[in-house]
């Protein structure tokens, strides 16, 4: 859901104001501006009066000198408003691993729903935590993650979940922190769902916000002995900090890197900490992860990667 918060209000506030008090509307601006060979579209007047943007580059900053000239304002009473671009530097490209399929439907949702694309937000570091039960199944996983928007203001984020049993019993999202979820979007296909996180307060681009949410995993849920974490892009910090039970600590535990279908996969001893973590600095495009089992446990020789978030 695209937000018209402004950049902290300074430039779109004196924008409006100015405006409304010359009594003039966008399509005569717009003329005036052609007029005087400092063409500004209608759709990025709109944007500055929002607030969704706001003037960059020499001949938007030229086009501003005019703005003022034709609304018979004091030089600088806009332009000294505009606060400076941020630096958010390179962003690569987001690709979602694996399937085509699932790509596209990401996609789709993302449209569906108005939400935030994944070209316009940045990973920059997730702790996920997830708690086993005295079963050895998954029963709890905290996600704390801080996000950054790298192109427009962003007021939501999209968490994405691959789904292997379409149906098994649903996840519960509790102990929301930093905004809170839409009703959960499921892909026609049933493979795909989105549960879209409503910020508290939107941010600008290249602003931070930090969120924090936990699912709980009913018993008996399909491939409830691994936890994932997929990023669209490089991350700085992916972490996952698997914890077992004492009464069934696993008798086997790896950490698996997933890209594009190819795996990697590193043993763990989890016989005296009883839990384990993955790291990882400027990972990405993949999946990190860890998956465990018990040698008597007949599940234990299909463990397939479970629910992950894409961002």
């Amino acid at each position: 859901m695209n937000s018209t918060t402004s950049f902290g209000g300074t430039f779109a506030a004196a924008f409006r104001d100015a405006i409304r008090d010359r009594q003039v509307s966008l399509t005569w601006l717009h003329q005036r501006l052609t007029d005087r060979a400092s063409p500004v579209s209608m759709a990025t007047l709109s944007y500055w009066r929002s607030g969704s943007r706001q003037p960059e580059g020499a001949a938007s900053l030229a086009a501003v000198d005019e703005i003022e000239a034709l609304l018979g304002l004091a030089p600088g009473a806009l332009s000294r408003s505009i606060t400076p671009a941020p630096r958010i530097g390179a962003v690569p490209v987001a690709h979602v691993p694996n399937e085509e399929e699932i790509a596209q439907a990401i996609e789709e949702i993302t449209v569906a729903l108005g939400a935030t694309p994944q070209s316009d937000l940045r990973d920059l570091s997730t702790l996920v935590i997830a708690d086993a039960g005295p079963d050895g199944d998954l029963r709890s996983v905290t996600l704390r993650a801080l996000v950054q928007s790298t192109a427009s203001v962003m007021s939501s984020i999209p968490l994405f979940d691959f789904v292997t049993s379409p149906g098994a019993a649903p996840k519960e999202l509790v102990d929301v922190r930093g905004g809170r979820f839409a009703p959960t979007y499921r892909h026609r296909d049933g493979r795909v769902v989105c549960d879209l996180l409503e910020l508290d307060k939107p941010i600008p681009p290249g602003g931070t916000t930090m969120i924090e949410y936990t699912e709980l995993y009913p018993t008996g849920y399909p491939d409830a002995r691994s936890v994932t974490h997929t990023v669209s892009r490089p991350a700085r910090q992916t972490m996952i900090w698997a914890r077992f039970h004492p009464d069934a600590v696993p008798d086997w535990c790896e950490e698996f890197v997933e890209v594009d279908g190819d795996e990697t996969v590193q043993l763990h001893d989890v016989s005296d900490a009883g839990a384990v973590h993955a790291f990882r600095f400027g990972f990405g495009p993949a999946t990190l992860g860890v998956r465990w089992g018990f040698d008597e446990d007949p599940r234990s020789s299909s463990i397939q990667p479970g629910a992950v978030a894409w961002r």
